[in-house]
């Protein structure tokens, strides 16, 4: 018998695959108290990393509050059904493995893609980016 299979080896980004347009229709959206009280915990207009982003509805949430942030996603067609905002930016990447220089991101958030993750790897990415002084918002 085979033991079970973590969440990260389910392979998230292909379950979604063809999935962005009803996501997009059905995921409910964040409460206004719990997004101000995220944004609140850096300096205003701060560069916010949003890992896993799928169709940015958090994103969106945080970039309404002053922020420019960038949306990570690795399924593209969930990029593709994100409704666009003019402070978001969506690049196709892993968790995992993040576009960001070092100490480049004051902020990284994951709404309800953690669970998807390689925690130790996740983690390891978030020090990187952030550094010093970085938080992180799950």
């Amino acid at each position: 018998m085979s033991s079970p299979r973590s969440f990260h080896q389910l392979d998230g980004p292909l379950r979604f695959a063809r999935r962005g347009d009803s996501y997009a229709r059905a995921r409910p959206s964040y409460p206004g108290e719990a997004i101000d009280a995220i944004a609140g915990v850096v300096v205003p207009h701060a560069r916010v990393a949003d890992i896993g982003s799928g169709t940015g509805i958090g994103a969106r949430l945080i970039a309404d509050r002053g922020f420019h942030v960038t949306a990570v996603e690795p399924n593209r067609d969930m990029i593709s059904a994100a409704s666009p905002h003019p402070r978001v930016q969506f690049v196709e990447a892993l968790a995992e493995r993040l576009p960001f220089s070092v100490a480049s991101v004051a902020l990284v958030t994951a709404f309800t893609s953690f669970h998807w993750f390689r925690p130790d790897e996740f983690y390891a990415e978030v020090r990187r980016i952030t550094g010093t002084g970085g938080r992180l918002a799950v």
